[in-house]
């Protein structure tokens, strides 16, 4: 389809989808040489599907903090369709042998994410519960830049991907029944090692070190479930492929033949194509830093510096092109759409697990502190009910070892500072603006104000000590102070009424103190802390929908009923608002609750 088509679609609304697609040249051809044929020959076993549990030597431990109680679990609600899955995928878990009916007292909730790429459904079982409770394994994974310069000099390369390679190592069987997960078909618990639980990689790259360790970065680099074996000579790349085909054969791991390449002199591991000519990025992340826009303000091009800072080592004098770059790295990433995340909750989580995806090699598997100043985020590993959104991104999010720590805003200066200054404020980042009826209000209301009526006669005899603080500029009266003027509301009530509905209504609600904070910026009166203190109070929105910080009332508990006058009595106090010549305002009432009568006592005040 030519551009001009495309646009006529486009203008009538008849597209159905847009894509963008990076064309590149076409690699080397995925058919084998004989020899490294000969080798895979050797090992058909390799390629069945993985069944049962095999006995090993590592297995997986779920220790828990003593003292903890067992989490509880709920069953979510799920479609049809996703019933339809979790019986299908029951049954093969079932018949593989990987999980079995259960009793336990635990009880994980399941939940399904969809896999964008093969339109299926991914069943995963929310541990979160599980994860906090549970003395976290520091097992680390190996630096991915440690792993790439081993492969230096080498021609030749096999990567190699394990197949379900969590379910091929056991649980200890007293802590079987911790994994146990309810469905709506019953309780089930593992006997292998889920993928959810937050020790898994540590426990599997532990695994892998064991096996590997006589030739760890000799001839064979592991991270995780992903090996790759390197040699500088065809001879050389059979014996290590052997070596390693026949260890995996020892300890009875079984391979995915579809993900596997074999005998390649030009193969992509880790985001980077590894080849005898050395290292180079993926081409579709450089194509997305060559299209990146022209950077248009400060933060766009800290964004982009930071992006381009991962691939600093193949980029020549990057220290020179970028010499403001500071923080090890930054990343942004815009929201894909509104209706991905609607709440302000959601939209911080999804920093969060874009943040953890981004930096994936550098985080998993290694204890790290998450700091933020939305403080909701402290509890994302315990909200009981998840959207699909959410399903997906707490299924990344609990793979990461970490604490997440509230810090806040004001102590967040280097990342919140924008969005903390006050002087920011939505309704007092323009000028004043002042209508002219509000101009002319404020000149008359100067007259009746006896200070700064007083302040206007002194800066008209041109007093110099005046002079110094206050200005008059076309009738109305400014304090100059630190270098910033502000406006003086003299005392009348819808005047300084009007300002204070300016910072409070129009922006959010702030409460007196910051209100005030946020006035100060561009207004001035002597009482500005006090009256908006009683805005604040007074105002119907904070007053229904702000929660009350004050403990609830406790229970209404009927009184005794009375046997005889003068026995109960209820008093109170009445203010009539209006003053009598004798000076009294208030009432005191006195209320026999047997008999009704009732005294009232005039008074000139309560206290």
């Amino acid at each position: 389809m030519c551009a001009a088509t495309f646009y006529n679609y486009y203008k009538q609304h008849q597209e159905e989808g847009m894509y963008l697609v990076y064309v590149s040249a076409a690699g080397e051809p995925v058919k084998m040489s004989p020899e490294i044929e000969e080798v895979v020959a050797k090992y058909p076993d390799l390629f069945e599907e993985p069944t049962g549990v095999v006995d090993r030597e590592v297995i997986h431990a779920i220790e828990i903090i003593p003292g903890s109680s067992i989490p509880k679990g709920r069953i979510y609600r799920m479609s049809p369709g996703e019933l339809d899955e979790l019986r299908r995928q029951l049954k093969e878990l079932v018949e593989k042998g990987w999980i079995r009916p259960s009793v336990s007292p635990y009880g994980s909730p399941v939940l399904f994410v969809p896999k964008k790429k093969e339109g299926t459904l991914r069943m995963c079982i929310d541990y979160r519960g599980l994860n906090a409770i549970t003395v976290k394994n520091r097992e680390p994974l190996p630096r991915i830049d440690d792993l790439l310069d081993r492969v230096q000099g080498c021609r030749y390369f096999s990567k190699i991907d394990l197949k379900s390679g969590y379910h091929q190592t056991a649980i200890r069987p007293e802590d079987q029944h911790k994994t146990a997960f309810q469905t709506r078909y019953g309780l089930y618990e593992f006997v292998v090692m889920p993928f959810d639980l937050c020790n898994a990689p540590g426990t599997f790259q532990h695994t892998m070190n064991r096996i590997f360790h006589d030739y760890l970065d000799k001839f064979v680099i592991v991270y995780l479930d992903d090996i790759l074996t390197f040699s500088k000579t065809v001879e050389e790349h059979v014996a290590h492929l052997d070596k390693v085909l026949s260890l995996l054969r020892q300890h009875k791991f079984k391979i995915n033949g579809e993900k596997c390449e074999l005998g390649r002199t030009r193969v992509l591991y880790l985001g980077h194509e590894i080849s005898s000519e050395g290292l180079k990025p993926d081409n579709a992340k450089v194509a997305s830093i060559r299209d990146w826009p022209r950077p248009q303000s400060v933060t766009e091009m800290r964004s982009f510096l930071g992006m381009t800072g991962y691939y600093r080592t193949f980029v020549k004098n990057y220290s020179q092109e970028g010499p403001k770059l500071r923080p090890v790295e930054y990343m942004s990433k815009k929201m894909p759409s509104q209706k991905l995340a609607k709440s302000t909750y959601e939209k911080e989580l999804y920093a969060v697990f874009k943040a953890l995806t981004h930096w994936r090699h550098y985080l998993l598997g290694r204890f790290f502190i998450l700091r933020t100043d939305y403080q909701t985020l402290r509890w994302m590993r315990t909200q009981p009910v998840l959207s699909d959104a959410l399903k997906r991104w707490i299924e990344v999010i609990e793979q990461y070892d970490f604490d997440p720590q509230y810090i806040k805003g004001e102590y967040n200066k280097v990342v919140d500072a924008l969005s903390r200054r006050p002087d920011f404020s939505s309704a007092l980042i323009t000028e004043y603006n002042l209508t002219d009826d509000v101009t002319r209000s404020l000149v008359e209301a100067y007259r009746e104000d006896q200070f700064m009526s007083e302040i206007i006669r002194r800066l008209e005899a041109k007093d110099k000590q005046t002079s110094a603080e206050f200005e008059l500029v076309n009738g109305l009266l400014f304090l100059e102070k630190e270098g910033n003027k502000r406006l003086c509301v003299p005392d009348k009530e819808s005047l300084r009424s009007l300002f204070l509905g300016e910072c409070h209504d129009a922006t959010d609600h702030f409460a007196y103190k910051k209100t005030a904070a946020n006035l100060l910026q561009r207004f001035w009166w002597s009482t500005m802390l006090k009256d908006a203190k009683l805005y604040v109070e007074t105002c119907q929105v904070c007053q229904r929908d702000k929660p009350r910080t004050q403990a609830p009332l406790g229970l209404i508990k009927p009184l005794p009923i009375p046997e005889r006058p003068g026995e109960s009595p209820f008093m109170d106090f009445m203010d009539t608002l209006v003053t009598s010549k004798s000076r009294m305002r208030q009432i005191f009432v006195i209320v026999d609750r047997f008999s009704k009568f009732a005294r009232l006592v005039a008074m000139p005040e309560t206290t």
